[in-house]
């Protein structure tokens, strides 16, 4: 059975996505150690723990890349796992991202109500079966 960090590490390789791990044992010693964001109250948690977290704040220039990697990781984990507790943290990545956008929740959630409006939801379970791509047939 995978520990909760190599579950992390598999769901986000599944997801085909550049997270590296956080497991010691996949860190990569030239590109130095593995990060990634979390949640603001995640070191408290550590310490309380009785361990003392290695941080640093993100450059405002690199955290959009973070958070879209933060996506591609907790959506992967919700794939693996199935469990609803993973699509609250897909909304709280998704609502870090739309504030980089100025957007708050309710600005969100106007745009996904318009797009339902226009386009409609998910709820018919409609799937389009696609063409296969056009080989271009030898002159």
């Amino acid at each position: 059975m995978e520990s909760p960090r190599e579950h992390k590490a598999t769901t986000s390789a599944l997801a085909g996505v550049g997270v590296r791990s956080a497991d010691a044992r996949h860190r990569d010693p030239v590109a130095g150690p593995a990060e990634k964001l979390i949640r603001d109250r995640i070191p408290e948690i550590i310490r309380t723990a009785g361990k003392e977290p290695a941080t640093r704040i993100a450059d405002p220039s690199e955290y959009p890349a973070l958070l879209r990697s933060k996506l591609y990781e907790e959506a992967a984990e919700y794939v693996a796992s199935g469990d609803p507790s993973e699509l609250a943290d897909i909304l709280e990545v998704v609502h870090a991202l739309a504030a980089l956008h100025d957007l708050a929740p309710e600005d969100l959630e106007g745009l996904r109500a318009a797009k339902e409006t226009a386009r409609g939801a998910f709820t018919q379970r409609l799937v389009l079966t696609l063409a296969p791509p056009a080989h271009p047939h030898p002159h």
